[in-house]
């Protein structure tokens, strides 16, 4: 099942607080490895996202910056943000 399929149907305790946190490397080619509902940016910059339709937005964010949503990648071409942190 792809993360598009397990954002889709997260399961039970899917409002609950993040239980799993995991360094996230960007790829222009691979989707993040696991569902997270959301990132964490400990040092600012920009940051290049697709959203579950296929959407790529890139986002200037200032340090310690939460970003909410589901997320399908984080691109490496328009992400100069050195650590990403997904929330699951």
């Amino acid at each position: 099942m792809g993360i598009r399929n397990k954002m889709r149907y997260p399961g039970q305790g899917s409002t609950d607080v993040s239980q799993r946190h995991f360094e996230i490397t960007p790829s222009d080619t691979d989707e993040i490895p696991q569902p997270c509902r959301r990132l964490y940016v400990p040092t600012g910059g920009d940051i290049t996202l697709v959203d579950l339709a296929g959407t790529e937005i890139t986002w200037t964010v200032p340090d310690n910056f939460y970003i909410d949503g589901a997320w399908a990648k984080v691109m490496a071409t328009g992400t100069d943000v050195t650590t990403i942190i997904g929330q699951s």
